[in-house]
């Protein structure tokens, strides 16, 4: 069997939007990111309205903390120590394996959980254990990408349809599915992607491909600017998403 020896490109680290150049990073990045855009488009219509205990599990660099009531909240976040695999590096967070969150049952209002499930090679144990630590009637947001490149090699093992995502959360007593995206953003993101890659090439092979590439800046931006449209008004088919968010009651 093989296996990618390298990424291309690897994802840029979602940091916090902290600070002038942190702000323009974080804000920055959704004209061409639409993965990010998406995601943080559908927490902010969740996680202002959380009030008390919040886990964010594989917390990263807790980019979305920012969305939280101040002085209503008390934020958790959990990583794995490897979290240098992934570009992560945050003091403010707390250890664990990957599996058992190390929390008591129902120490939770709330847990966030944002493009990791795809990272986690038992899934199913982990979102049982989000379960477990939510008190009675909390709620898990759950993001996961679909329309996306093998990222992170080698710790991505999964996408998951919806019909997978109905079997995971089946025990909880309500889940919903939501899409994020189109098959146009889908496609557009493709498009991004490609043009990110070849105009800061890893491989000098394909250096002689930067002047096309960054000639080709507007019509880039043009085809993210639909994509944005065309995602906020739904246009296109919602079966081919960028990803899927989920909402789920304990």
């Amino acid at each position: 069997m093989t296996t990618l020896a390298q990424e291309l490109a690897r994802p840029i680290t979602n940091t916090p939007p902290v600070g002038a150049a942190g702000k323009l990073k974080f804000y920055g990045r959704f004209l061409f990111d639409l993965q990010v855009a998406t995601v943080y488009r559908d927490l902010r219509k969740v996680l202002p309205n959380l009030r008390g205990d919040v886990l964010d599990v594989g917390c990263g660099m807790s980019p979305y903390k920012c969305l939280l009531a101040r002085g209503e909240t008390r934020y958790v976040g959990i990583d794995v120590r490897n979290g240098g695999d992934f570009d992560n590096s945050n003091d403010d967070v707390t250890y664990f394996d990957g599996h058992h969150i190390p929390f008591g049952t129902g120490s939770f209002d709330a847990v966030i959980c944002t493009e990791v499930l795809e990272h986690v090679p038992h899934f199913q144990g982990l979102i049982d254990e989000v379960h477990r630590v939510l008190k009675p009637g909390g709620r898990a947001i759950v993001t996961v990408p679909w329309s996306a490149r093998y990222h992170y090699i080698p710790q991505d093992y999964f996408r998951y349809t919806p019909s997978a995502l109905a079997i995971i959360f089946e025990e909880w007593a309500d889940a919903d599915v939501e899409p994020r995206g189109t098959d146009v953003s889908a496609i557009a993101s493709k498009v991004a992607v490609l043009w990110w890659r070849n105009i800061w090439p890893r491989r000098p092979a394909r250096v002689m491909l930067v002047p096309f590439s960054w000639a080709l800046t507007p019509v880039v931006l043009v085809v993210m600017l639909t994509a944005h449209l065309c995602t906020i008004a739904r246009v296109g088919d919602q079966s081919d998403p960028l990803g899927y968010t989920v909402i789920a009651t304990k």
